[in-house]
């Protein structure tokens, strides 16, 4: 997860959605995401169109903690 924060590219966007399912790394994970808001945003939007319930619910919190962050 360190290497993928470290070197974040929007290639490694399917790595970290399956992540999700982690439930040791999610937390960690979700930062991810927030920091490199501006590489991720589009990507989590467009799979939480298609996502199940689960899924669903983790993606609309990391979104709305991306719009909280300055």
């Amino acid at each position: 997860m360190r290497a993928l924060d470290k070197m974040p590219e929007r290639s490694s966007f399917p790595a970290l959605f399956r992540s999700l399912e982690n439930a040791a790394i999610l937390d960690t994970l979700c930062d991810v995401f927030v920091r490199h808001k501006d590489l991720y945003r589009d990507l989590l939007e467009q799979a939480w169109r298609t996502a199940d319930s689960r899924h669903e619910a983790v993606i609309a919190g990391i979104l709305a903690a991306m719009k909280q962050q300055v």
